[in-house]
């Protein structure tokens, strides 16, 4: 996702509000009153979003298998319910605006943002899975 921001940014003309440098900031100045710096709230959030990433790929991966096929292709289930808990959740514990303030092209490239997600962790999680005896 780290290569998608500056095309994203470039497409928009600005960070958008769920950009990880933002959610950074808010976050740390909501919790503790602490303002960070533009540079340490982008690595802030970077290191959020590493740990926040996989976390997310390793909860999909229990669940995976409960899924039917046509559920998990292209990572759509994953994309789409990371898509809704950020557009939900963050406002709530206030690391964004309300989605209801973006603007539809932000909408638009977080669709994409998380759609990318879940089809790369689909794709990691279909070829690491151990070949079957007989297949």
């Amino acid at each position: 996702m780290s290569a998608w921001e500056p095309l994203r940014d470039g497409l928009l003309g600005h960070p958008p509000p769920y950009s990880v440098r933002d959610i950074a900031t808010r976050a740390l100045l909501n919790i503790w009153g602490i303002r960070l710096a533009p540079r340490a709230a982008q690595r802030l959030g970077l290191l959020m979003r590493w740990l926040y990433g996989p976390a997310l790929g390793v909860l999909y991966a229990g669940l995976r298998p409960a899924l039917p096929p046509a559920a998990r292709r292209w990572g759509l289930v994953l994309g789409t319910g990371v898509g809704l808990f950020e557009q939900l959740a963050f406002p709530l514990l206030r690391v964004t605006t309300p989605p209801r303030t973006w603007t539809p092209a932000e909408h638009t490239l977080l669709a994409v943002q998380v759609l990318l997600h879940g089809l790369v962790t689909e794709a990691v999680l279909s070829g690491a899975r151990p070949a079957m005896p007989g297949t």
